[in-house]
């Protein structure tokens, strides 16, 4: 049974039990299905064929997301053999408010790292957010032959690299010096201490030089990855 029919089937029920006969016999008229199922396909067709930028900033994942990772083998432990999906995520939701309430200090050690762990990836989205710019519809749709003919998770080798942002060139310049700076203990705050330090350079007029450089990084890099997908799109179309 498709979508259109079981929905067409559905308000047909529903108008029966809960409205008239007459009611009935108008929604089931040939011209009145028709027209139903043109809003249906359209609406379908509008939602599948919506392009999305597969280099768009993955966003920063929240605590329990984290928490979930680690702890996901436990739960299914708990369950036992044979548990369902939707078990292990209601046991992982248990666990996780279970974690929340707890007042031993174990516990609030781990709460405390998710929480520090969610905070740092929500650093590194902003910071990529920050000069991320939506490709127009024209690079989404040069980009889709490529990505149908891929193999399941491969990516294109010979597919444009999208330009980076002038954070994401702060950071490959500030990356070594945060690195040493911060020592093997600091390794897991890199993150947040660059998202940290290019908000303080955003906002010193006295380092507008700096960011500029940066800026052009970004410009220049941009420029190029929209050569290439015009190259792209004139080597699909020719």
């Amino acid at each position: 049974m498709n979508t259109q029919f079981a929905i067409t089937k559905f308000v047909a029920k529903f108008l029966s039990d809960n409205g008239s006969e007459e009611l009935v016999d108008k929604w089931n008229t040939q011209e009145n299905i028709e027209a139903f199922n043109v809003v249906v396909t359209k609406g379908v067709k509008r939602s599948s064929d919506k392009l999305k930028d597969p280099n768009k900033p993955k966003r920063g994942k929240s605590a329990y997301i984290f928490f979930c990772a680690k702890k996901r083998e436990e739960a299914k432990s708990n369950l036992g053999d044979g548990a369902k999906a939707t078990e292990v995520t209601a046991e992982l939701g248990r666990m996780w408010n279970a974690l929340k309430e707890s007042a031993k200090k174990d516990d609030k050690k781990l709460l405390t790292a998710l929480q520090a762990e969610a905070a740092e990836d929500k650093a590194r989205y902003d910071g990529e957010m920050e000069g991320y710019v939506a490709p127009s519809e024209e690079e989404l749709a040069a980009m889709a032959p490529a990505k149908k003919t891929r193999k399941t998770s491969d990516k294109d080798p010979n597919a444009p690299k999208r330009g980076k942002s002038a954070y994401i060139f702060f950071c490959a310049a500030m990356r070594p010096q945060v690195k040493e700076e911060l020592g093997e203990e600091g390794k897991s705050s890199i993150m947040s201490e660059l998202g940290k330090r290019w908000k303080e350079l955003k906002e010193d007029e006295d380092r507008a030089d700096e960011l500029a450089e940066y800026t052009k990084m970004a410009a220049d890099d941009k420029a190029r990855y929209n050569e290439e997908i015009k190259d792209l799109h004139f080597s699909i179309l020719s």
